[in-house]
């Protein structure tokens, strides 16, 4: 049994309807919509781990003047500047 690869005159081209057209044009905005949230949260995220960064770093720095035998590494680092 051969098969004729070159006969294309029955071939229809899919058309969608306006319905489906629209339908998907609701899922694509959906999932851009989706999307631009998904990354403005990441985001958010990322700003929120480096604040954490900075702030355990501050703290770690007060804790190794704490337990060095300075005893004016006491003094907070804010009362340090001139009013």
């Amino acid at each position: 049994m051969e098969v004729d690869n070159n006969n294309t005159t029955n071939h229809v081209p899919y058309s969608p309807s306006v319905e489906e057209v629209k339908r998907r044009d609701k899922v694509w905005e959906l999932f851009r919509s989706e999307c631009v949230y998904l990354i403005e949260h990441i985001l958010v995220l990322k700003n929120v781990r480096a604040v954490f960064c900075v702030l355990r770093l501050k703290l770690q720095i007060k804790l190794e003047r704490a337990q060095s035998k300075d005893p004016l590494s006491f003094i907070p680092l804010e009362l340090g500047t001139s009013r």
